[in-house]
């Protein structure tokens, strides 16, 4: 009995491959620890990591990437009847932030690269390196370029910050834009410190160099390259542009969401906020890897899921992970027997990360959920929460693709599903978060359908979107728990 018992307990879950075929003599890996999972050390911590940054507060390099082009001079009335060029606007917000930093984040570094005819990086001691425009076409030689410099940016803001804000309040506007160029030498400068954070600040659409966008709604694969390799190095991207500016947030859009940055088009008086909430939002891992594993009875309903013995697995890169990154995944339940009222069967999360201190860490979390055939019974205790912000997900990835249809069916489905359970307060409290979350996200894609209806079916819909429709999708996309309860 004793041998019969330890055979089950060493047997797979998912696939019921034996313990001897698994794990060769091995011992098998511990089980989860509580609310925390098995966490399992695969590197050690960096030697030269700094104790300050333990923890994910201060991130090791923070790089605004500033658009001083020829548009940035145009003048803004503001509330108060004063009125200020965009780029005074941005060196106010990015001042600030400065000084913030300065006092919370005192060890963190912060550089500035501008970008309008010309791309300039200020180094240390408020030294200027201009990048010849002949590497403007060449990404591996900006790339090269922005790892090189990184050697000359080594001073915190703690001790730079009145030479960081004398550069700021002395740039002026003139040219055209660069931004591809600048954006890939800001990841090469980034690439050498793990967790570096990059604002991208503009108002008008690549038109200088790599990365030039020729024509309103034209998808260039280079921020899609650019995008991934930053992930890939530790860097989160965020990007500001100006409301009621075209700025190819469709293109631009894409790096913040490889990366688990964010996006925004602001209003001017609102731009230091935005910049603000952006660096607060710390970094807690970066090179993050998911991979769900389900037993028999559960179902990936993801197209890139593969399906091995009873095993289903998926797995998804999502590049940095901040206090706010939250993720859902649709899953279904096929297999079980109407004559089933209730079974279990089980589901392993497993979490591949970089810490901030260099150390690479797997986080193993393994549940065995009920599986229920009766609808009445499973949705008289639904996590709203989880259900509201899961639909919006899915939702957003539908309208990426351009299936505006699909999407607002699925939002319409979750949407009879919170009103069917709502059963207590906390139920009607996520019903109304998600109502509010929703209607962003629907608004474009019910004018997108109508456009369609009048002037025939567009053959790729995401090109014929506008910045405020690319800005809502991409939002919607990676919406928190803390962003859907807000309902601003």
């Amino acid at each position: 009995d004793l041998e019969q018992e330890s055979s089950q307990a060493e047997s797979c879950c998912f696939c019921g491959a034996s313990g001897e075929a698994l794990w060769r003599g091995a011992a098998p890996p511990a089980a989860s620890d509580g609310e925390h999972g098995a966490a399992y050390m695969v590197t050690a911590p960096s030697c030269s990591s700094h104790p300050e940054d333990a923890d994910g507060i201060a991130p090791p390099m923070i790089i605004f990437c500033i658009d001083i082009s020829a548009s940035m001079s145009t003048q803004m009335r503001l509330d108060n009847g004063q009125a200020m060029t965009r780029l005074q606007c941005v060196q106010a917000a990015v001042a600030g932030q400065i000084e913030a930093l300065q006092q919370q984040q005192p060890g963190c570094i912060v550089v500035i690269v501008t970008f309008g005819a010309e791309v300039c990086v200020y180094t240390d001691g408020g030294d200027r390196c201009l990048l010849s425009r002949k590497a403007h076409e060449i990404e591996a030689d900006l790339l090269a370029k922005g790892l090189e410099m990184a050697e000359r940016c080594t001073e915190t803001v703690g001790d730079a910050s009145a030479r960081l804000a004398t550069t700021v309040a002395s740039l002026k506007s003139c040219g055209n834009t660069a931004l591809g160029p600048a954006l890939t030498v800001a990841v090469g400068l980034a690439s050498t410190r793990l967790g570096s954070k990059l604002v991208l600040c503009t108002d008008g659409m690549a038109n200088n160099g790599i990365g030039a966008i020729c024509q309103r709604g034209q998808l260039v694969p280079f921020y899609g390259d650019i995008g991934r390799r930053a992930a890939e190095e530790g860097t989160c991207i965020s990007v500001i542009t100006m409301e009621g500016e075209d700025c190819s947030m469709e293109n631009l859009g894409l790096c913040a969401d490889l990366t688990g940055g964010e996006v925004e088009m602001v209003d001017l008086q609102c731009l230091s906020a935005k910049v603000g909430s952006m660096l607060a939002n710390p970094v807690i891992g970066t090179c993050v890897k998911v991979t769900v594993v389900t037993g028999a009875g559960i179902l990936l309903d993801e197209p890139s899921a593969v399906r091995s013995r009873g095993a289903c697995i998926f797995s998804r890169t999502l590049g940095t992970a901040t206090a706010r990154t939250d993720l859902t995944l649709p899953l279904q339940v096929p297999g079980v027997a109407e004559k089933e009222v209730e079974h279990k069967s089980v589901i392993q999360l497993q979490l591949l990360y970089t810490r901030p201190d260099g150390a690479e860490v797997l986080q193993v979390f393994t549940l065995q959920p009920p599986l229920c055939t009766q609808r009445q019974r499973v949705e008289s205790n639904i996590n709203g929460t989880c259900v509201a912000l899961a639909g919006i997900h899915s939702s957003a990835r539908l309208a990426q693709q351009g299936g505006y249809r699909a999407a607002r069916m699925q939002l319409i489905s979750t949407c009879r599903l919170l009103q069917r359970a709502m059963h207590t307060p906390e139920h009607q409290e996520s019903y109304l978060s998600f109502i509010v979350q929703a209607e962003k996200l629907d608004g474009f894609m019910r004018e997108s359908e109508a456009q369609e209806r009048v002037f025939g079916t567009s053959s790729n819909s995401q090109r014929g979107r506008d910045d405020d429709a690319s800005r809502s999708m991409y939002q919607m996309k990676s919406l928190s728990v803390e962003e859907l309860t807000l309902r601003a």
